[in-house]
């Protein structure tokens, strides 16, 4: 396990810290599929005080991808949420904990590991979705092979100006509640930011530019059991849908 510290002093990624602390590409064990897409490809989620959700989302995860690098940002929970993560990444030698010692939110936690993880694709859930059918990642891979260039395949909703949604009269938004992304392309466009819709600002970007075609939608539900709505950390927590200067 690789275990990385982060406070408010560290956490500015415009200071260039992350420079030194990249987290490599792993020799791991060969896996059983043969698409050359997934041994450049990690994965993530953020976690905040949700451990009957985290746990439940991780292991699903594990079930399917066993050897895929897996970053876990947690948000300064302080509870038994990182306690199970902690014990976790321990015993998962394919892991790496960022430790925050303050609630980084979703937003910037999802920015951060972005920044981090030198692979050429970043797989990202929410810790309220869990994967319960095999090749999500190699059918995802599959419809966008032959494309010329994209940004993220995923749930692609309507939103509003704002970030909320409006599948009628809205613009083309990537959600974040499971996505790949390729890192080449997310830095070209804003980052991910504390908000209640946090890739809002580049979905701006994306369509005020016309590229709305970079965003690739994909039935990511029929790979899922997502309790989004139910008992989802926005649910404990709370949204908040203006940032925060």
């Amino acid at each position: 396990m690789a275990r990385i510290s982060i406070d408010k002093t560290t956490s500015n990624l415009r200071v260039g810290f992350v420079s030194n602390m990249k987290l490599r590409q792993r020799t791991r064990r060969k896996r059983a599929s043969s698409l050359i897409e997934l041994e450049k490809t990690a994965a993530m989620v953020v976690n905040y005080k949700t451990k009957d959700l985290i746990s439940k989302s991780v292991l699903s995860f594990r079930k399917y991808y066993p050897d895929i690098h897996l970053l876990i940002v947690d948000g300064s929970s302080y509870d038994d949420s990182t306690d199970w993560v902690y014990k976790f990444c321990q015993e998962d030698l394919n892991s790496t904990l960022i430790a925050c010692t303050f609630n980084i939110h979703h937003g910037p936690g999802m920015n951060l590991g972005l920044h981090l993880l030198n692979y050429d694709y970043v797989y990202i859930f929410d810790s309220d979705t869990f994967l319960n059918k095999a090749s999500l990642l190699e059918q995802m891979f599959k419809i966008v092979r032959d494309l010329p260039s994209w940004y993220g395949v995923g749930d692609v909703v309507g939103v509003q100006d704002n970030g909320m949604d409006d599948n009628e009269n809205g613009f083309p938004y990537l959600h974040p509640r499971c996505m790949l992304i390729q890192r080449c392309m997310y830095f070209k466009f804003h980052p991910f930011f504390k908000h209640g819709a946090p890739c809002i600002k580049a979905m701006t970007q994306i369509k005020n530019q016309g590229l709305t075609k970079l965003l690739i939608d994909f039935n990511v539900d029929a790979f899922l059991n997502v309790n989004h709505g139910l008992i989802k950390t926005c649910k404990r927590y709370g949204y908040d849908l203006k940032e925060k200067k």
